[in-house]
């Protein structure tokens, strides 16, 4: 179906009128494609709900996410037909019977860790997708985006993010108050958007190294949640004396006052302690604002975890060029050479777009 991401899209307007009001061209459509339905039959939620599963299924920009499903299921299946089979099986001596009573519980307590998991993971959309939009697959002007570096340099000026944060915002996507992420094609002149995916290395700080981002979406970015990374909120929870950091974090998962992410597998340890397969808690990321609350309440810190951050502020095209000029001269009187790269890094924009605003 060439044109699937284009179903919805195609019917917008479409939604709330009868099969007879249909252009021809839209009428072999929905014939093609709503078969196992009746048009007419369906309320205008119905048809633009199910032009959405139809686009979902046939989205390229889906694959992973219905794949990591697919798997999912299918394994919580296979563990249910052996839990059928053994439920089924005779114990003729009371040593099969033991074998059978282990065996039962040793499935049970797997089919409930994958309800909690799934719980869990669909907490924050696990994995991401975004329907893929022709217009955005791949960006052909390369000018307006600047490296991780910059990028980086940039939002940890204004509002004092770490590297780790950053994949929070990434894995988030502007859906969620995140941010857009690109990486380079074999073309110079192409970038194609970027999503973590549940197959990739589980180190996620190397992979955004090489991710670009828009300058001008980095240079206005306010985010709508601040994260810590595990390591840094284990931390706290050692220096505030408390005896078991990790079962802390697991107990405060388990009774729904936080919540935690990992790019690449969804969760860590922290929220299920028992399966090996999920990487450490200090590799997680947490919500600044539910671990404020919780430490508040239990007495813990009195001190702010929302990073330091440079006041906004509203400036003229004319102050913020006498700015960047004093920085330079401050560079200069460092060192001359490099002193353009520097200022520009500390700004967080690209050597050329500082050229450009100083020469207005």
């Amino acid at each position: 179906m060439s044109d699937f991401r284009f179903i919805e899209k195609k019917l917008d307007k479409w939604f709330s009128k009868s099969f007879h009001e249909l252009p021809s061209a839209l009428k072999r459509l929905v014939i093609a494609e709503f078969r196992l339905f009746t048009w007419d039959n369906l309320s205008p939620e119905q048809r633009r709900s199910y032009a959405n599963q139809l686009d979902y299924q046939h989205d390229p920009a889906t694959e992973n996410h219905q794949a990591y499903w697919f798997n999912f299921h299918a394994e919580l299946q296979e563990l249910e037909k052996q839990l059928q089979q053994w439920e089924q099986t005779s114990t003729p001596t009371a040593l099969d019977l033991q074998q059978k009573e282990q065996r039962i519980a040793q499935i049970k307590e797997e089919i409930a860790h994958r309800d909690r998991l799934e719980k869990l993971l669909m907490k924050r959309d696990f994995p991401r997708y975004i329907k893929t939009d022709p217009e955005n697959i791949i960006l052909k002007n390369p000018e307006k985006l600047i490296g991780m570096p910059l990028a980086l340099n940039s939002l940890k000026n204004r509002l004092g993010a770490t590297q780790e944060e950053l994949a929070a915002w990434i894995f988030m996507t502007e859906l969620e108050g995140g941010l857009r992420t690109y990486k380079p094609q074999n073309h110079p002149e192409e970038f194609q958007r970027f999503y973590f995916e549940p197959e990739m290395n589980r180190d996620y700080l190397t992979l955004i190294f090489n991710c670009w981002f828009d300058e001008s979406e980095i240079e206005h970015f306010e985010p709508k949640e601040r994260f810590i990374s595990g390591k840094i909120f284990l931390k706290i929870l050692k220096d505030s004396d408390q005896n078991d950091p990790e079962l802390f974090i697991t107990e405060m998962i388990k009774a729904g006052r936080i919540n935690e992410l990992h790019p690449i597998t969804g969760a860590t340890r922290a929220s299920l302690p028992d399966d090996p397969s999920l990487p450490a808690i200090d590799t997680g990321l947490f919500s600044i604002d539910e671990i404020e609350k919780i430490l508040v309440e239990y007495g813990m810190t009195s001190t702010p975890l929302q990073p330091q951050r440079t006041p906004k502020k509203d400036e003229t095209p004319e102050e913020r060029k006498e700015r960047l000029l004093s920085w330079h001269q401050e560079e200069l009187a460092k060192k001359a050479s490099g002193a353009l790269k520097r200022t520009a890094e500390r700004e967080g924009i690209k050597r050329q777009t500082l050229s450009e605003i100083l020469k207005r």
